[in-house]
């Protein structure tokens, strides 16, 4: 139940863990935000895969759900560009494309919003970084989670929630 904290507020969290049988108490979650039973189960797989890879790629000191790239990756995804340095990653991910017409033709533009993550020195892992904060992060954190509590699995590239 922990990784939900990024989905639900402390007090929600700790309701379901403390519910007389908590199973159901997150069964219940997971069918609110996706309407049915098939919904749920593919919005459970979907989020718990990306806890678990999260775990196996990003676990540093501590699990790597917990970890900024971690939370990151579970709420938007796996990214569409990485790139990385001798002092960190970049992680971008496409924006809708943006259909302009010039001359009677049409162009796509792509664009991207990136993630920038820094290492952090440690005496205990070299898996250690932080996110470079920016507008981005809190500018579509919102959007990401209302969406996942919607039932819709959230994609930079999907703005009709397909």
């Amino acid at each position: 139940m922990d990784p939900l904290e990024y989905l639900v507020s402390k007090d929600e969290l700790l309701r379901m863990k403390n519910a007389p049988r908590p199973k159901v108490a997150l069964d219940e979650f997971w069918i609110s935000c996706g309407g049915n039973v098939e919904r749920s189960r593919e919005l459970i797989r979907i989020f718990y895969t990306r806890v678990l890879y999260s775990n196996y790629y990003f676990t540093s000191f501590k699990e790597g759900w917990r970890t900024e790239r971690g939370m990151v990756y579970i709420i938007y995804g796996p990214p569409d560009k990485v790139y990385k340095t001798s002092d960190g990653e970049q992680w971008g991910y496409r924006k809708p494309a943006i259909r302009s017409t010039w001359g009677g033709r049409v162009h796509l533009k792509e664009e991207y919003i990136y993630f920038t993550f820094r290492t952090r020195s440690s005496d205990f892992t070299d898996n250690d970084f932080y996110i470079s904060r920016s507008e981005t992060l809190v500018t579509y954190w919102d959007q990401a989670v209302a969406s996942w509590l919607k039932g819709i699995v959230f994609r930079f590239d999907n703005p009709d929630d397909i």
